[in-house]
């Protein structure tokens, strides 16, 4: 078991660095742990036109400056994995998958996972026509027919994305309540290559080896209609990444960490910010002034 630490970050998305940040500038004693890439979600993000500072930047870069900040102030990274969080008195025990940390403090900040459509053929073909990241993926669909389903911000940016490899993208949604910004239901409404099936939902993935026709039902008639594609990309919405915490009392019914003003849970010590707490809007500007204000709390807590 290592030693004694004033405060252990788990995740390093814009929330968890901006953190980082803080608390290294209140001259305290810490980690920050990520099990994937450091920036989080943002890598995977085509284009970011909302956050300070840029007209416009790509989501891979924008997650690189973030790194570069971290490298720019030497603050450790971790690349573990966290499998349990437990209070035991006054110190909290982690566990990763390579060993155990003791902290007067923690904060999560893990994020969130895609949802999982939970039809036929999903699991079967994931990695094989089925993906949650058009920027990972897209690129193997040149000049190919796909779907992107779903009704929110990430659906919509991500069609304008494929709409330039794709030969022609369907936009899947199981009402005309769209829930992403006007601007992009404009842009994508006006986009030649890409077609908006409002008010349909999937019943089914086919293929043989990799992904060839959809099954797609009207929710009003009950119509059913076969769709060929050859890939579909699902942005249904998030699910926290709340899995290893021991203690589901701090959780609300949907899985996210329930926390008051300071960011703190009903556990003294445990903090939480960015998008893995409970009704949280989910941007990066939000989660940057969270990561800021939590790293914050914690300098107060310990006094």
């Amino acid at each position: 078991m290592e030693k004694n630490y004033d405060a252990l970050v788990i995740g390093a998305g814009p929330s968890g660095i901006t953190a980082g940040i803080y608390l290294k500038r209140a001259g305290l004693n810490f980690l920050i742990f990520e099990d994937n890439v450091p920036g989080g979600k943002v890598n995977f993000t085509y284009q970011v036109e909302n956050y300070p500072g840029f007209d416009h930047i790509s989501g891979g870069d924008l997650a690189f400056k973030f790194y570069q900040q971290l490298d720019f102030n030497k603050i450790t990274l971790k690349t573990e994995k966290i499998v349990s969080v437990v209070k035991n008195n006054n110190l909290f025990v982690v566990k990763s998958n390579k060993g155990e940390y003791l902290s007067k403090t923690v904060l999560i900040a893990s994020g969130t996972r895609e949802k999982m459509l939970g039809v036929k053929g999903e699991k079967e073909f994931f990695g094989k026509g089925v993906s949650s990241c058009a920027v990972c993926d897209g690129n193997f669909y040149q000049n190919q027919i796909v779907a992107v389903v779903g009704g929110g911000n990430s659906a919509f940016e991500e069609a304008l994305y494929l709409s330039m490899i794709a030969s022609k993208v369907f936009l899947i949604h199981r009402s005309d309540n769209f829930r992403a910004d006007r601007f992009l239901i404009d842009k994508v409404r006006n986009n030649e290559k890409i077609e908006i099936l409002e008010y349909f939902v999937i019943k089914e993935i086919q293929g043989k080896s990799h992904v060839e026709n959809l099954l797609i039902e009207n929710v009003r008639t009950k119509e059913v209609r076969e769709l060929n594609c050859q890939g579909i990309f699902t942005y249904i919405g998030s699910e926290a990444n709340t899995e290893f915490i021991q203690d589901k009392s701090i959780l609300d019914s949907e899985g996210y960490i329930c926390v008051n003003n300071e960011l703190e849970s009903k556990i003294a010590g445990l903090f939480a910010t960015g998008d893995v707490v409970s009704n949280k809007m989910h941007q990066i500007v939000v989660a940057c002034g969270d990561g800021a204000l939590a790293a914050s709390s914690i300098n107060r807590f310990l006094g």
